[in-house]
């Protein structure tokens, strides 16, 4: 269909009353799966699926779900698998037990790390990893069956060097738009579909392969560009604050790419986040439990990580208790971080005993780590100091009659043959 070329759609001023979303949705879910992870973890059914009670209490503790006006779209399989898909495939959690039997999901040390970062550092990392799997895409690298795409609903089953790029386009396209100034997205969507649409434009090979199966007509191939550029939109720019949204209640929308939002299309090489500013008072209280008169995201997804959810919107939301402090600690944070996390979020001066208390359970906790050992337990002391003698390498003694093997002897049986051979018999 050959259409007038039409000046591409220009940045609008926001009316009166709209209300906006700019929240890293993905961010704070995978905190809040992360956190409960930490220790023993959370059990598993033997598919690898979440027990009703689990998933139950884990969808009280996140942010309430985003208004369908806001343009995020929740993936198919729900917020909480996509936390642990993105946790998973960056290695951030692992699942423990034996194949099919019920397992559990643990935080890994990567995790642990990750988790004690601030806002902005485990953002960046989210991005980083999309700008390597993205780059995967671009050198025509296969991308593994554990790993997230750049581009959630990609027709293009493989590129080639000097082909088009469908994630390459779509970056393109939003990249078109000043950073942190509004278009309204349906004019910006239908212009991208009649005037840039790469399926419309290209007779490449990899594109024409899309096709294959339909009629290949100008309003297929514009409903595909279209599913393209919504579903990058509402599934990854959106839910990774790369993109904040705006609505009115007539049903109109709008979208802005935020600063950090270029630094993942491939604009900037700066990752420049900046937290949003505190709207109303957050007061710690006393008694440890925290208090919103304004709603705040980015003060909720912060204080996930060492405090307990207690309510929702505005009120008493938060409460600091020793389990979630310990819980932050045995992820790697210190007392001293989850202070100069909490301190900036109170409108308030922290209260004396609760800085007093956040510091003295930091003092006082210690990590220990647990393992299993193999014993040889000896009639006497005379008989343990000759088994020493005989494995100086492989044995310490642990008491006069006790000797631990060491974890690199995985076989017993030499050691079982040369005991026989040195006069020691094995019940």
């Amino acid at each position: 269909m050959n259409r007038e070329k039409q000046a591409p759609p220009r940045p609008v001023d926001l009316p009166d009353g709209c209300t906006i979303f700019n929240v890293p949705i993905l961010l704070h879910d995978m905190t809040t799966l992360l956190v409960s992870t930490i220790g023993e973890g959370i059990r598993l059914k033997a598919q690898g699926d979440l027990y009703k009670k689990e998933k139950d209490a884990l969808f009280a503790q996140l942010l309430p779900q985003p208004p369908d006006e806001s343009g995020y779209l929740t993936a198919h399989e729900g917020r909480l698998t996509e936390a642990h898909d993105w946790l998973f495939c960056m290695e951030f959690v692992s699942h423990s037990g034996k194949s099919g039997k019920s397992t559990a999901l643990k935080a890994r040390q990567a995790g642990k790390e990750w988790l004690s970062g601030s806002e902005a550092d485990r953002l960046k990392a989210l991005y980083d990893f999309m700008i390597k799997a993205h780059k995967k895409n671009k050198q025509s690298k296969w991308m593994g069956y554990n790993e997230i795409p750049f581009l959630p609903d990609n027709p293009q089953r493989r590129t080639t060097p000097n082909g088009l790029n469908v994630e390459v386009l779509a970056a393109k396209a939003f990249n078109s738009c000043p950073v942190d100034q509004w278009m309204y997205i349906k004019t910006f969507l239908q212009w991208q579909v009649e005037q840039e649409n790469p399926f419309n434009l290209s007779q490449d090979n990899s594109i024409e392969q899309i096709f294959r199966y339909g009629n290949g007509s100008n309003a297929e191939r514009e409903n595909r560009w279209l599913r393209v550029l919504q579903r990058f939109l509402q599934q990854r720019l959106i839910p990774l604050g790369a993109a904040k949204t705006a609505f009115d209640s007539k049903g109109n929308h709008w979208f802005a790419i935020t600063p950090v939002g270029s630094y993942i299309l491939g604009a900037t090489d700066q990752f420049a986040y900046q937290t949003k500013e505190i709207e109303g008072d957050i007061i710690v209280q006393p008694n440890f439990e925290i208090v919103f008169t304004a709603a705040n995201p980015f003060a909720e997804g912060e204080l996930t990580r060492y405090a307990e959810r207690i309510g929702h919107g505005l009120g008493t939301l938060f409460r600091i208790t020793r389990t979630s402090v310990h819980i932050a600690l045995n992820s790697g944070m210190e007392s001293r971080q989850i202070l100069e996390s909490l301190e900036p979020l109170s409108s308030k001066k922290l209260p004396a005993n609760v800085i007093a208390q956040i510091t003295d359970w930091g003092n006082s906790f210690r990590r220990v780590s647990l393992k299993k050992i193999t014993v040889i337990n000896c009639p006497d002391s005379a008989t343990a100091l000759r088994i020493h003698a005989l494995f100086p390498k492989k044995t310490n003694l642990i008491t006069d009659t006790l000797l631990e093997m060491h974890n690199n002897v995985k076989d017993l049986t030499a050691l079982k043959t040369k005991l026989k051979k040195n006069g020691i018999g094995i019940d």
